[in-house]
């Protein structure tokens, strides 16, 4: 920071009273009538050790020689004001440096180490302390393959001391260090969106505790389900869509709370199905039979009243056009038509993720607290990001539930959660974010809940928070670390140049005139780093802006890197332990985390962390059934009046025949010869099928170029809203009888978007030649 230097106008009143004795003491000179240049040292000496002689001192000559000290003081000010002015050669043209790693964790990281968050190999930050940086929010930017994962995210869950929330692309995170986390006494917890049987259910209507909390949610599914590149269209779509699902929303958590029971998504999902399904009832001639849902929707209304919120929503959006309502209706088909798979229907149907226990501690309650830590893994395919939705509301009811919790049941504990929470968001910019996340992150600080969005470029952030929202999020993120990018992402490149800042530096120059060399020394200003060099940054190498201190650049904290706390480390922190036994501090171990994970792993006969099967998959109906883990034998202190009581080494157990073994044997013989003859059946009709010469006038197979069916020039839509908001109002019914029975029947959403391009007889043609 520059501050300014110059000398103060009270230094030079100070410097004019030596001046104004000096000219006094020159008076005295003139006391002497005998004075000449060659005795005026010998009367100097003299009135030097006779100072006492104050009457010397003042005669007429005495203002005289005060008035010519005081131009002297002048000529001397004047001297010092030109001479010694504020100059900052070493800062003039840039004030920027290097910090030293080391010194910044000396005086920026926590002496319980357990508290810290490793940012580089060299550099903790303390997060609970008196040097914790304003909030623990933190950005990530970096490409694929500059180890975001690695370094940063899986460095902090390997210190195993906070609570945990990970977008696990491809489940890595969980398969590599589950096993660790079970060691150091976390339950982890999965919602598994890659191999959904492995999942653990998740029910968005158990954390629906306000009318508040529903419309959140489902202003949450409408922007996940959005592209971040869609089109902007007129917001009446998006406003119509958002009352349709608010009526159906309510509907179900209206009738749940009467009921006693909780809501489902699946019962939501059935509610649209029914709009699209008409009632077996007698209406008058010309009429159109009203659909399940309207009857329902007429139910309850007898049943509570005419403002009921679902009733309400639902009959305003009944009122408009009814080409207008269907658009919506088939627009909201779209957005839910992922919902409709099996997997996804499996994993609604209930919840076992337990969101509050991120506050209570894991088992615990409000009047029981636990320390017991958890770890939710949300996993996700790489290559798929149509399920990162459902991450999105995850999120969004984390943050809701657990914000409510912080305010309501913690208000001693200052409304912090007892446990602190730290949520690393990877493929923030495909979706898989909390609603408002630039307000969420600027409150959930005093919450004791952290967010930590991972990026690839600036100009994610920039497409996600438009017209500077995204300095927001900049704004409430005094951490940031920059782990590279590519070599073309020329903005990436400039914003880190220029938030690096300039430093001065000598330059010299030369000449030559003639036979004669001349140099020259000057001052200049250079870019810290400038884009060329932050392009070429070394991929091991990272650039970290912490809020208070200078930019660091230092070593990525590669977890194999990582040779565990030396013997000084450990001295130093059992010191430390025994001065502040309150405090609890943890001991670090000699050998590192990393290597005590993949020891466990090896250890392992999966050799990782292996969920038990939450489901299985019923190969004749395709739906996902839950595996009930309730065990089979229980323990009891009393044993019934009536039990038998047998008592046996465990040797003999194994050995007992309980029931007529060999009808069971016959039975599961049975079973399963039937279904490999089912199977063989199948395989053989589906050999002949492939067989088969082909007709003449066959239509073409869904796995050839669907434009080649395309007969108009229409533009194919970015998405199927798109589709319906562009072209829909122009077709006949018949096409959009098909449109909308596409969308029922889960048809692939690239294949929709190209029936909007075609004209009847080309959907009619392509639409049979899916199905068949």
């Amino acid at each position: 920071m520059f501050t300014k230097n110059k000398v103060q106008i009270s230094t030079y009143m100070v410097l004019l009273i030596p001046f104004v004795f000096l000219g006094i003491f020159a008076s005295g000179l003139f006391s002497f009538p005998d004075l000449s240049f060659v005795n005026i040292g010998d009367k100097v000496v003299y009135l030097l050790y006779h100072i006492w002689e104050y009457k010397r001192f003042f005669n007429e000559k005495t203002m005289m020689c005060i008035g010519w000290a005081v131009i002297a003081w002048v000529f001397l000010c004047s001297y010092i004001m030109y001479h010694f002015r504020d100059f900052h050669s070493d800062i003039q043209n840039g004030s920027e440096e290097w910090a030293d790693p080391y010194e910044v964790t000396k005086r920026r990281a926590n002496p319980d180490d357990s508290k810290n968050r490793i940012l580089s190999r060299h550099v903790k930050v303390d997060t609970q302390g008196d040097s914790k940086p304003s909030n623990n929010n933190m950005l990530v930017i970096g490409s694929a393959g500059t180890y975001k994962t690695t370094s940063v995210v899986t460095s902090n869950i390997l210190k195993a001391s906070k609570n945990i929330i990970a977008l696990d692309v491809k489940g890595e995170l969980m398969f590599k260090y589950g096993l660790y986390l079970k060691e150091k006494g976390y339950t982890v917890r999965c919602l598994n969106l890659k191999n959904p049987e492995m999942s653990d259910r998740y029910n968005p209507f158990a954390y629906i505790e306000t009318e508040e909390d529903l419309i959140k949610l489902i202003a949450n599914i409408q922007q996940s389900l959005t592209p971040p590149d869609a089109m902007k269209g007129d917001p009446f779509w998006d406003d119509g869509v958002a009352l349709y699902l608010q009526a159906v929303f309510y509907y179900e958590w209206w009738y749940a709370r009467k009921e006693g029971r909780k809501g489902t998504f699946n019962n939501v999902l059935k509610l649209v199905n029914d709009e699209s399904k008409k009632a077996d009832v007698k209406v008058e001639k010309g009429k159109q039979p009203p659909t399940i849902l309207q009857l329902k929707m007429d139910k309850l209304a007898k049943e509570d009243s005419e403002d009921n919120p679902a009733v309400r929503d639902y009959r305003k959006l009944k009122e408009g056009a009814s080409e207008t309502v269907r658009s919506i209706i088939i627009i909201t088909n779209a957005k839910l038509k992922l919902c409709e798979t099996a997997a996804l229907k499996r994993i609604f149907e209930d919840d076992d993720l337990n969101i509050r226990e991120f506050a209570t501690g894991v088992g615990g309650t409000l009047d029981n607290l636990t320390n017991k830590k958890l770890a939710l893994f949300l996993c996700v395919n790489d290559n798929d990001k149509s399920y990162n939705f459902v991450c999105s509301m995850v999120y969004t009811q984390v943050l809701t539930i657990l914000s409510r919790m912080a305010d309501d049941d913690f208000k001693e504990n200052g409304g912090a959660l007892p446990i602190p929470l730290e949520m690393w968001m990877d493929e923030f910019y495909a979706g898989a974010r909390p609603a408002d996340t630039e307000q969420l992150m600027g409150v959930i600080r005093s919450r004791n809940i952290s967010m930590i969005p991972i990026l690839q470029s600036v100009a994610q952030i920039k497409a996600l928070f438009t017209a500077d929202k995204w300095e927001i999020i900049m704004d409430n993120c005094p951490v940031m670390i920059y782990l590279g990018a590519g070599a073309g992402a020329l903005d990436t490149h400039k914003y880190i140049s220029e938030l690096l800042g300039k430093a001065t530096i000598d330059t010299l120059g030369d000449g030559k005139h003639g036979s004669s060399y001349n140099s020259s020394y000057n001052k200049a200003g250079r870019e810290l780093m400038t884009p060329q060099e932050v392009k070429r940054l070394d991929r091991k190498k990272c650039i970290i802006f912490m809020e208070g201190e200078r930019p660091i650049i230092d070593r990525k904290a590669l977890p194999w890197e990582d040779r565990g706390a030396s013997a000084k480390e450990i001295r130093k922190a059992k010191k430390l332990r025994k001065k502040h036994p309150e405090l609890n501090i943890m001991i670090p171990e000699k050998t590192s985390a990393f290597k005590q994970a993949m020891r466990l792993n090896k250890e392992n006969p999966n050799k990782g962390y292996a969920p038990e099967a939450k489901s299985m998959k019923d190969p004749r109906t395709g739906k996902y059934v839950t595996i009930n883990s309730t065990p089979a034998l229980e323990e009891t202190g009393e044993l019934p009046e009536d039990a038998l009581v047998i008592d046996m080494t465990s040797e003999d157990f194994l050995y007992q025949k309980l029931g007529s073994s060999a009808s069971a044997d016959d039975e599961i013989t049975a079973a399963v010869s039937e279904e490999i003859k089912r199977l063989y059946e199948l395989e053989r009709k589906s050999r002949q099928q492939t067989r088969k010469p082909g007709r003449k006038k066959t239509a073409k197979p869904v796995t050839e170029n669907v434009t080649d069916s395309v007969t108009s020039s229409r533009t194919v839509p970015a998405t199927i809203e798109d589709g319906v908001v562009m072209y829909f109002n122009s077709f006949s019914e018949q096409q959009k009888d098909l449109i909308n029975k596409a969308i029922v029947n889960r048809m692939p959403d690239i294949f929709i978007r190209q029936m909007f391009t075609m004209n009847y007889d080309d959907m009619k043609e392509f639409f049979d030649s899916y199905n068949k």
